[in-house]
């Protein structure tokens, strides 16, 4: 019997995020997410990676504005295959104070679908934008002593589903993620060469 997805697919809720970001002193971004982040990460060390799993208890956006509070501002390269509004407009405020003095990202195709008006918002405000065949989900924090990088399941949204990822403090392995990004937002086939 043929089928279509669209007539068997579940319409999971959005979770409404419980996180704020917050200017505070040398705008750093404070992250609010029933301390779990604090508690899980309370600091990072450079040359080591951290395993994590979560149901639900946070999403990438409120990891990044945590690690944010840890590293100072930074530049963040971004492969997802979705994001919704809430964390496209949190990360412009980033920007616009500071926090985040860069952002690049590759979404995947379906991003124009899924969520049409982020796709339009952030190719306004964010660095660069890109589209692309991507189901990465990578994220790269870097700065002038840090550089972080989180691959993992979780897009940037909210998902009341378990997530499971690797953290890790490392400039070579981060700059190898940066790179293949920037180059498939440049339109260079990183993977054909």
């Amino acid at each position: 019997m043929l089928f279509r997805t669209k007539d068997i697919a579940v319409a999971l809720p959005e979770r409404r995020t419980p996180v704020t970001a917050e200017e505070f002193a040398e705008n750093f971004v404070k992250c609010k997410v029933k301390q779990a982040l604090d508690a899980c990460f309370p600091d990072i060390q450079q040359g080591k990676s951290y395993d994590f799993v979560s149901l639900s208890e946070w999403s990438t956006h409120e990891m990044v504005f945590h690690l944010l509070s840890l590293i100072g501002p930074a530049n963040l390269y971004v492969a997802t295959w979705s994001m919704s509004e809430t964390p496209a407009r949190m990360l412009v405020e980033a920007m616009q104070a500071g926090v985040i003095r860069e952002l690049h990202c590759l979404f995947d195709y379906r991003i124009k679908v899924r969520y049409p008006g982020v796709h339009d918002y952030v190719k306004q405000h964010f660095t660069t934008v890109g589209i692309g065949n991507s189901h990465a989900k990578v994220t790269v924090l870097m700065n002038q002593e840090w550089a972080i990088r989180i691959v993992g399941s979780s897009n940037y949204t909210n998902n009341p589903r378990i997530e499971a990822g690797v953290l890790s403090a490392g400039r070579a392995v981060s700059e190898l993620h940066r790179d293949w990004i920037l180059a498939e937002l440049n339109g260079e086939n990183p993977f054909e060469q």
